[in-house]
């Protein structure tokens, strides 16, 4: 029987080892509450909010929470190719998403968090992704 579309990414992204998901789950809560959080904050403040609420003074906080969070990041990857064990999962993912996102904003990433980005959006399921996202935003 055919896997369906969830169950494929699911046995690809998510580990099937408790010790594996409990990791994966542990990287997506910090990317998306840490990291993503400031970046979010950012862009309201630059461009999505309204230009009346917009308060310019928040984004250098945005800023410092962004580095804080990337400097505790960098404290915990080692230059490995992803982040938990040897297998590219949904932690990957967000953190490749989020790197770009971030790069885009005009953040400054260390060299390894850049190699690593740069590794993971050279994969062909990132490159179709970002073709369809490019596509849909023209049209």
């Amino acid at each position: 029987m055919p896997l369906s579309s969830g169950a494929i990414w699911r046995r690809h992204l998510l580990p099937s080892s408790p010790a594996a998901r409990a990791q994966v789950d542990q990287w997506l809560s910090f990317i998306v509450t840490e990291m993503e959080q400031p970046l979010w904050n950012q862009a309201k403040h630059k461009f999505a909010l309204p230009t009346d609420k917009r308060v310019p003074a928040i984004l250098p906080v945005c800023a410092w929470e962004f580095q804080r969070a990337l400097s505790a990041l960098e404290r915990r990857y080692n230059g490995q190719e992803n982040l938990v064990g040897n297998t590219f999962t949904l932690a990957d993912l967000f953190l490749t998403h989020t790197l770009s996102w971030a790069v885009s904003m005009k953040h400054r990433l260390p060299e390894p968090l850049l190699a690593y980005r740069e590794r993971h959006i050279q994969r062909a399921a990132m490159a179709r992704a970002i073709e369809k996202e490019q596509a849909a935003a023209e049209s």
